[in-house]
């Protein structure tokens, strides 16, 4: 079921800006990278902030910053900046709370340390923020500010490279990912934050098609999510990508089970997010998968095309065809060559009547992909509804109709 109330309603808002590396080495810039990540995770999980996701955040790097316009963009009122500066085993972060409606600092402090108590540090300004902002912790979110442990600093290292190629989302950077994941296990076998990139790198494997074997993966990336919460319960991410492998192999009810952990862990988990409403429209409840991406959108502003994919989804399964075609141009513009899209935008707008509209895009995916069939989309739907046989069927009597025989089986 979805969560009543309005995302960040009442709550102190904050953006975490993408900390400026300091090291003379741009070749660190993945290190400051990830302590910045690793700080809006630990915010994240503090139900008593609506923390702005990273993606959202790191739109800024390498621009001038205009606090007010990152309020107001943002939709936050504090924002958080810093540096990093490592040299070999040290390393020193910088961070400043700022409010954007004054421009005054609430608090600024610098943090020394080992490479090894990097998850104290970050602790530490996370502690402070709350503090300065006066945030209610429960007793879990009390627990997690004071139990970090030490980190293997070669473990650390490599997991950190291995996340800045993964986040290229690339088949190829994801396989290159791995060697930097496997490389941390085997020097630090327990460490959790090891497998769930692991187990990340592989639901991105299944969400993309990067796979000629989708079981395989999908056992080994569930091996991974399982290898982590076995170590470390809580862990969002490993829910979000356990979530995502599941949905996969069609395990629909586990999938948003598991999703849903993520978010009860981590409330402004912008991507856990938007795959819970992903998840509720494949299950045939879009009127809630709706209320779960306007959410997500909240928490993501700049999102990618993905959330748009979601969002133009519900709208067509409620049919709000003007508002789902809004959607599904839009993913267009921004990715011409997604097969998907077009399909969406072709039974879009043969329900709103647009017969040539909808021919000219059922063109565009024989041109993209000649002798596609609507049998090929309907076999990697993911539904377990009746739903997908009627949208396809829909987008074959409208668009899809200027296909050949054999592409209308």
């Amino acid at each position: 079921a979805g969560r009543a109330g309005p995302v960040g309603a009442g709550k102190p808002s904050i953006a975490v800006l993408p900390f400026n590396n300091m090291s003379g080495d741009s070749e660190q810039e993945y290190f400051s990278d990830g302590i910045t990540e690793d700080i809006i995770t630990d915010l994240s999980k503090i139900s008593g902030l609506f923390v702005v996701a990273r993606n959202s955040s790191f739109k800024f790097r390498g621009r001038s910053i205009d606090l007010k316009r990152v309020s107001r963009e943002r939709g936050v009122r504090y924002v958080l900046e810093g540096s990093v500066r490592r040299a070999g085993q040290r390393v020193r972060i910088n961070a400043q709370l700022i409010d954007t409606t004054t421009g005054g600092h609430l608090w600024a402090d610098r943090y020394d340390g080992s490479l090894a108590d990097v998850f104290a540090l970050q602790d530490a300004v996370t502690r402070q923020i709350v503090r300065a902002l006066a945030v209610q912790l429960n007793a879990l979110e009390a627990s997690n500010l004071t139990s970090a442990e030490p980190v293997n600093p070669q473990a650390y290292d490599l997991v950190l490279r291995g996340l800045a190629l993964l986040r290229r989302y690339t088949r190829q950077t994801m396989t290159e990912s791995r060697g930097y994941f496997l490389r941390a296990i085997a020097l630090a076998p327990n460490y959790a934050r090891a497998h769930a990139d692991m187990a990340v790198s592989y639901a991105n494997a299944l969400r993309f098609g990067w796979t000629d074997a989708p079981d395989e993966t999908g056992r080994i990336g569930l091996y991974h999510a399982e290898r982590a919460l076995a170590i470390d319960d809580r862990l969002p991410v490993v829910y979000f990508a356990q979530g995502m492998i599941l949905l996969y192999l069609n395990r629909h009810d586990e999938a948003l089970a598991a999703t849903r952990r993520a978010l009860e862990i981590d409330p402004n988990y912008a991507d856990s997010q938007a795959q819970f409403a992903f998840i509720l429209n494949y299950m045939g409840r879009p009127a809630e998968g709706l209320k779960e991406m306007q959410r997500a959108i909240r928490l993501n502003p700049l999102h990618d095309f993905n959330y748009l994919w979601v969002l133009g989804q519900s709208h067509f399964y409620l049919a709000a065809y003007r508002k789902a075609a809004t959607a599904f141009e839009e993913i267009i513009k921004r990715n011409p060559e997604t097969i998907a899209g077009h399909l969406m935008l072709a039974a879009t707008y043969a329900q709103l009547g647009r017969i040539e509209d909808a021919q000219w895009e059922a063109a565009e995916i024989l041109t993209l992909q000649p002798g596609f069939t609507l049998a090929e989309a309907r076999a990697h739907t993911l539904q377990k509804t009746a739903r997908p046989r009627s949208l396809y069927r829909r987008a074959g009597q409208g668009g899809l109709a200027a296909m050949n025989e054999e592409a209308m089986p």
